[in-house]
């Protein structure tokens, strides 16, 4: 490909500087169609990725597969000079490879149909539809919890409901929540539990909550094996008409990313890409990567 010594000196992935022309570039760990990624300027930047939490690189296959990303973004960012798609090619490779790359997938034009719209929510409607619910919790002290002690937390629960129907307002539910709820994680949220679908909760828990029609309804008393509820609706995303925009959405990312999958597969099989297998052995893994939240 034709880019010159401007594209040789321009970094892969965002690679902080301009390399010397006059390094030493036996120590590449990648070439692609004759620009060269070399070792130092890989791992400055695996390494800042290493930041990013889930982000491990500390074995080979995982090495390569960062590189593979590396070469893909080179790939991009050599076609899109090639066709002219920016003036300034000082801009970081990353931000090229990935205007291009958006650029050339928008050119596919493809919108969902209405058809295409209905029959995916049909198909997919248990895992589409959610409800964002609260909840109060009183737990059974132990998985064979005796009927006598059950009946007691029933009644408990039961006279809070009531509480709660003297003002069915959300800011009452919340503080009853705060006050009364064995839920943790979510008590001092007013038992706010978010959106949910029907897959992410125990069956009766949801089964109550889905089954509530109007904002602000709570549920009966319902049992799981964590104790009694009561559920609040606070919020729906349910029907057709309401999962429209999100499934059209939803349709569209997944037929961009096949538009995607595609050129990036005939970019790679086009090119010339030779991978240093020895010098990426070498790349040092400095930054111990983020623990993610459990």
């Amino acid at each position: 490909m034709r880019a010159g010594i401007l594209i040789t000196c321009l970094l892969a992935l965002g690679m902080a500087a301009c390399q010397n022309q006059r390094q030493d570039l036996t120590d590449v760990v990648a070439t692609v169609d004759g620009v060269p990624i070399t070792r130092d300027a890989f791992e400055k930047t695996l390494n800042k990725n290493t930041l990013l939490p889930g982000r491990n690189y500390s074995t080979n296959e995982r090495k390569r597969g960062f590189l593979q990303e590396v070469i893909r973004q080179e790939l991009l960012f050599q076609r899109a000079m090639e066709e002219g798609f920016v003036e300034k090619s000082e801009r970081l490779r990353k931000t090229v490879a990935r205007e291009y790359l958006a650029d050339r997938v928008a050119r596919d034009g493809y919108q969902p149909t209405d058809e295409e719209i209905r029959t995916r929510f049909e198909n997919q409607r248990t895992e589409l539809e959610q409800v964002r619910a609260s909840h109060i919790l009183l737990k059974f002290s132990k998985p064979d919890e005796s009927k006598e002690a059950k009946a007691l937390l029933r009644t408990k629960l039961e006279g809070i409901r009531r509480e709660y129907l003297k003002d069915p307002t959300p800011e009452n539910f919340a503080r009853l929540a705060r006050t009364h709820s064995e839920d943790a994680a979510n008590r001092n949220e007013g038992g706010d539990l978010g959106f949910f679908d029907r897959n992410q909760m125990v069956k009766p828990f949801a089964d109550a909550a889905f089954a509530l029609k109007k904002i602000g309804e709570v549920s009966d008393v319902v049992e799981t094996n964590y104790g009694y509820h009561i559920v609040q609706l606070t919020g729906e995303r349910r029907g057709l008409e309401g999962l429209h925009d999100f499934v059209k959405q939803l349709l569209l990312q997944e037929h961009q990313k096949k538009v995607a999958d595609g050129i990036l597969a005939d970019l790679e099989k086009n090119a010339s890409v030779r991978i240093d297998d020895e010098v990426l052995a070498k790349v040092t893994v400095t930054r111990q990567p983020l623990k993610t939240e459990p």
